[in-house]
């Protein structure tokens, strides 16, 4: 086998098509490889399953936020739904109603419901992937391979360990614009295509673009399409339509949306930035390796066969997820404020150009000729690097049954005594907030003062709640403690739990050491480096 062969001996295989005899297989063997998909995240999502809690960074404050919809919706949605976030410059209202529907609506101030109705989500997108990939192909194990490639990314497994992220929404939605896109497609061999079909497409990408910012790549992604539909003389009403809807929700986001101030306005174009972004983002992409050679080899071929280009559907689909892929990974170049499970979205259609490629290559060959899928393992095991790691962490919680300080918090507010002071241990301002909203707010202990070492206790002190903001802690200060709450996030915040054990350390060495008794501990010791968990101290008052 040359390389020549690699490239254009599939060029005489007709497109996989299912014959009459394996019709009635196919029904059942496609049924089977769905459930198992379905199954396959809970390998992962398992630990969440078994120990649900909301986490400390954004659930609290979305939680508040929706507590506010609830009590006045029609209020909201005059000032924030329909004018976004005006602090932030966000725009994204559906995402907000979205969960507020299906999650909050549902299930409340309870992280089992919560746990529960976002496995039903990525299920849900699962489906959708899978049956795109099997219209498309004509091959149910080509949508298994495309699940296999997305289900087991790092950027999917950390987006949906989370109850708040917007992504999982741009994934879904997506998903079903690639379904109905083949639908549409498909239906062009008759005069008219079911109006529906249409309206379906625009009640989809409207859902899109105001579930988060960046689909707006999608007006680009569009008009790319829509040239290249007209070179080639294919489908260019579809295509004509499908910009024009783009442009549309453009001009209706960018009329909505509050002017750029805050998190919108981390954009930062500079030639360094975006190099540096570039060469970050390339690695923190799951399977990059096997993504790499699987584009040079997609590019080769369309060079090769240049003459001919635009005649194989599956190649035009391929196309379209490796350039609607590229799009949603390139709007982060210049962003300032880069977290690696941004690219989900990027992750999920490269996972769908990968299988389609995948199929090109290995399903001419003869099945003794393992060297393409041998080369295809290798190259996505030595791109899984962040998994180890994130899987660890992931079950570190249920295997060493360790709660989340969420749980810890809700147990101190059943026991501590009525209007005691607590040393709250958090610095960051949205862990100095959460600590503040779930003692004083959802576990109803407004008797409760908290003492905080945090620069922005102040803020929340000015906001009415019962925080008394500190700048060292002295003695004067430790009299009048009667809890510490410590919860320790490991390598997450190493100096800032360093920290805190100094400061743990000079009590030890007061003369607070024999007035200290420690009332929950929950940390696990073993799981890493550094603990994780949970500690809580009573201090006992001289008498």
């Amino acid at each position: 086998m040359n390389l020549k062969n690699l490239f254009i001996r599939h060029e005489k295989m007709p497109e996989p098509v299912p014959t009459t005899s394996n019709k009635k297989m196919l029904i059942p063997g496609s049924a089977l490889l769905w459930l198992l998909v379905l199954a396959l995240p809970v390998v992962w999502l398992w630990p969440r399953l078994l120990n649900p809690s909301f986490g400390m960074i954004d659930d609290p404050h979305d939680l508040k936020y929706f507590r506010s919809m609830q009590v006045d919706f029609i209020g909201w949605l005059k000032t924030g739904g329909l004018h976004g976030e005006v602090g932030d410059g966000r725009y994204r209202p559906l995402y907000w109603i979205l969960r507020f529907i299906f999650y909050y609506l549902p299930a409340g101030l309870n992280p089992t419901g919560w746990v529960y109705i976002h496995y039903v989500n990525l299920a849900c997108a699962i489906t959708v992937f899978f049956l795109t990939i099997q219209f498309i192909s004509r091959n149910v194990f080509v949508a298994f391979v495309g699940c296999l490639l997305w289900i087991f990314s790092a950027n999917a497994i950390e987006n949906y360990s989370r109850l708040a992220t917007q992504e999982i929404w741009q994934v879904l939605w997506l998903g079903f614009l690639f379904l109905l896109g083949h639908f549409i497609f498909s239906k062009k061999q008759s005069k008219t295509i079911p109006l529906g079909l249409y309206l379906l497409l625009a009640v989809v990408l409207f859902l899109l673009y105001f579930s988060k910012e960046t689909s707006l790549v999608m007006l680009p992604f569009s008009m790319v399409m829509l040239c290249l539909s007209l070179g080639f003389k294919k489908g260019r009403r579809e295509w004509l339509l499908f910009s024009f809807l783009n442009l549309l929700f453009t001009v209706l986001f960018f009329a909505c949306a509050p002017s750029r101030t805050g998190y919108a306005s981390h954009y930062q174009f500079s030639f360094s930035l975006i190099l540096q972004n570039l060469k970050m983002f390339f690695f923190e992409l799951q399977w990059h390796y096997l993504l790499l050679v699987l584009l040079v080899a997609y590019l080769l071929r369309l060079y090769r066969h240049r003459g001919h280009l635009g005649k194989r559907p599956i190649e035009q689909w391929q196309f379209a997820f490796l350039a609607l892929g590229l799009a949603f990974w390139g709007v982060y170049l210049p962003w300032t404020e880069h977290v690696r499970r941004y690219l989900l979205v990027s992750d999920f259609l490269f996972a769908g150009f990968m299988a389609l490629e995948l199929m090109s290559l290995i399903l001419p060959f003869k099945l003794t000729s393992l060297i393409p899928l041998c080369l295809s393992c290798f190259l996505a095991y030595t791109s899984s690097a962040q998994m180890p790691d994130i899987l660890k962490r992931l079950y570190t919680q249920p295997v060493r049954k360790t709660k989340g300080p969420v749980y810890a918090m809700q147990w101190f507010c059943q026991k501590a005594k009525a209007n005691a002071n607590v040393l709250v241990f958090e610095l960051e301002p949205e862990l100095t907030g959460a600590s503040i909203l779930f003692i004083q707010d959802f576990f109803q202990r407004k008797d409760l003062t908290i003492y905080s070492l945090s620069e922005y206790a102040q803020n929340y002190q000015r906001g009415g709640y019962n925080i008394v903001s500190v700048d060292k802690i002295s003695e004067e200060v430790m009299d009048k403690i009667d809890y510490i709450f410590w919860s320790r996030r490991g390598i997450d915040r190493a100096h800032i739990d360093q920290f805190h054990q100094y400061i743990m350390h000079q009590l030890n060495q007061s003369k607070y050491r024999y007035r200290m008794n420690m009332i929950y501990n929950d940390v696990d010791r073993e799981g890493g480096p550094l603990p994780e968990g949970t500690e809580i101290w009573e201090l006992k008052r001289e008498k």
